[in-house]
């Protein structure tokens, strides 16, 4: 999947200073034309769009915009004009052919035009402070209601005071939300990030931030564990071990529960006088085994901790379809 990660503002004026200070130093003639990624230009869009191709001199420095010449050599037909501008109504692959000149250079065109973005709420694995950072999850829907894998965009996070960014992983750094946003030209796809404050005991919960965590959680054959909830609504989810026989299980007293969105062992529940939630491990006592997972609660009937002002925000562009 061809995405970049976004410069941060500080590299951005470093790389602007860079290009005056080049500008001002006398352009050499073409020397060499330089296609998308290792000569790969990605298309997502449905509408017309013209293929990034750069024109650098012998000291790669990038040349003003050049009459170039585009041909389709091979593959799937494509409404590819002369200019270079192609629209992609379907999936499909060529090899194109761009010249300047005696200068040319041969790339593959891969047309993945997408109708927009599946909703994913995550895998119910909470962001804390100082914890494991976790991959972004999000899926792409191609014209033929099939996940598309290969994009062509660019990420970026609002407020790298919260979280940071690296790649396709998100690093938690301070309580609080913000938004990642992944840029495809025309269309922005955002996802919500939320970090929370562990803390050492359900009682310790003082805002919507802050979460109890147990992890990690190991419990031998047979032992069962518990802990008292105070009066309120909280978010109450076990996760256990992926693909294990036997898991660990949940049990509630005195809560109304209901499935959280995310399935599973999560609930959002409402916890009532003596109230109290408990794990434990199903197998026979004294198998000699053990069960790894962990717990979580986090209050919804609180407020948000203050946080700092929210950076301010470049003019929002049109957000990508959510589709089925």
């Amino acid at each position: 999947m061809l995405v970049t990660l976004r410069p941060t503002t500080c590299f951005l004026i470093l790389a602007l200073a860079s290009c005056e200070r080049a500008s001002a130093r006398t352009a050499g003639a073409p020397a060499r034309l330089v296609a998308g990624s290792a000569d790969t230009i990605v298309v997502n869009s449905l509408h017309p769009t013209m293929l990034p191709v750069q024109v650098l001199d012998d000291a790669g420095r990038t040349l003003p915009p050049q009459q170039l010449s585009f041909t389709r050599v091979a593959g799937d037909s494509l409404a590819l004009s002369p200019s270079g501008r192609v629209t992609c109504r379907r999936r499909g692959d060529a090899e194109v052919r761009v010249a300047l000149g005696a200068l040319s250079k041969r790339f593959a065109l891969r047309c993945r035009p997408i109708k927009g973005f599946r909703f994913l709420y995550g895998d119910g694995r909470p962001l804390v402070v100082g914890g494991t950072p976790r991959e972004l999850q999000f899926i792409a829907v191609g014209l033929d209601g099939t996940p598309e894998r290969m994009l062509a965009a660019t990420l970026s996070i609002a407020d790298s005071t919260v979280a940071e960014l690296r790649g396709l992983t998100v690093y938690p750094r301070s309580a609080g939300r913000t938004m990642v946003e992944l840029d495809l030209a025309e269309c922005v796809w955002a996802m919500g990030i939320t970090v929370h404050e562990r803390v050492a005991s359900p009682a310790a919960l003082r805002s919507e931030n802050d979460l109890f965590l147990v992890s990690p959680l190991r419990l031998v054959d047979g032992e069962r564990r518990g802990w008292r909830l105070p009066r309120g609504e909280y978010r109450v989810g076990l996760l256990t071990q992926a693909g294990a026989d036997t898991q660990l299980r949940l049990g509630t007293t005195a809560m109304n529960c209901a499935p959280w969105i995310t399935g599973g062992q999560d609930y959002d529940c409402i916890a009532l006088a003596g109230a109290s939630v408990d794990v434990r491990n199903p197998r026979r006592a004294g198998a000699g085994g053990e069960l790894y997972g962990e717990l979580f609660a986090q209050r919804l009937d609180l407020s948000e901790a203050s946080s700092a002002p929210t950076p301010a925000r470049r003019p929002r562009k049109r957000m990508c379809p959510m589709v089925r």
